[in-house]
């Protein structure tokens, strides 16, 4: 279900928030320790950026045991409830507010449309397919190929994660381009 409030009204709003802050679902959500690992080993700041509440986004990230990895949650509240993903403004609003230079950034989302505009605005883009009762999530079911949006996907985060921490450490333990010779090539890393 997707809501979208676009009225000035502090009682849709007020509503709105209730709705997204409740702890309905949470029983779901454990601690993610593979996650925390991976995370912890990832360079670069880390942030959230939801059409959910903070209070939301800090609930879940506590249950996961992940808080202290990320910068900033940027919600529907800092969103002006008017301005949620996949809007371009959206992503604007967070660049700048945060400092992103969107070219040098990565987009996780378990939802292919938000990552349209990522993809857009330069974001490295990464679908965290997750199958649920979601008709984007179904539709996924069927695709024999990524969408040009795309550029990676994972069903498993934490070892993309890992992977990606592995890829950073090869490279930065690779010899300079003094030390290589004509007939040596650097591995093509790839993340499908």
């Amino acid at each position: 279900m997707t809501v979208g409030i676009v009225e000035d009204d502090d009682t849709l709003r007020a509503a709105f928030t209730q709705l997204v802050d409740g702890e309905a679902g949470m029983s779901c959500v454990g601690a993610f320790e593979s996650a925390e690992k991976a995370l912890d080993a990832l360079p670069g700041r880390k942030f959230i950026f939801t059409n959910g509440s903070r209070k939301h986004a800090e609930a879940v990230t506590a249950r996961l045991g992940v808080s202290r990895h990320f910068a900033d949650i940027c919600d529907i509240h800092a969103l002006e409830y008017i301005h949620p993903k996949p809007m371009r403004e959206a992503y604007e609003r967070f660049a700048r507010a945060h400092g992103v230079i969107p070219r040098q950034a990565a987009m996780f989302d378990d939802l292919p449309h938000n990552l349209e505009t990522a993809h857009r605005i330069g974001m490295t883009t990464v679908l965290v397919h997750g199958l649920t009762e979601h008709p984007e999530h179904q539709a996924m079911a069927g695709w024999t190929e990524l969408p040009a949006h795309i550029h990676h996907r994972t069903e498993t985060l934490a070892p993309f994660l890992a992977e990606i921490d592995a890829a950073l450490a090869d490279s930065r333990s690779a010899p300079s381009s003094a030390d290589l010779t004509l007939e040596s090539r650097p591995a093509k890393l790839s993340f499908a």
